[in-house]
């Protein structure tokens, strides 16, 4: 069956939902990953309430990090990737602020 909506959602490629400080941006397309498929394959996941909510694995958001034009990216890819290192290396886990 046909889903008009998810033709706009894939046109759109990146939408918000909400307002600062409580918002929601949804891409459907991020540089540095080859493929959704793989994408979700990596992902992590954290309970939220009752509910299990999937997020982008840690190497593939230190990839899309990578691959931008922004500053700030790059800081948080190099900031991520010590901290993938320090947990690979068989430390604590560490909590991102």
């Amino acid at each position: 069956m046909h889903k008009p909506w998810l033709d706009l959602i894939c046109y759109l490629k990146n939408f918000v939902l909400g307002h600062e400080p409580v918002r929601i941006d949804l891409m459907t397309n991020i540089d540095g990953v080859p493929s959704f498929q793989k994408a979700k394959e990596q992902c992590e996941s954290a309970l939220i309430g009752e509910v299990s909510v999937p997020f982008i694995g840690l190497d593939d958001l230190i990839a899309n990090k990578r691959k931008t034009n922004r500053l700030q990216d790059k800081a948080d890819a190099e900031k991520l990737a010590k901290i993938k290192n320090k947990n690979d290396e068989g430390g604590k886990r560490t909590e991102i602020n």
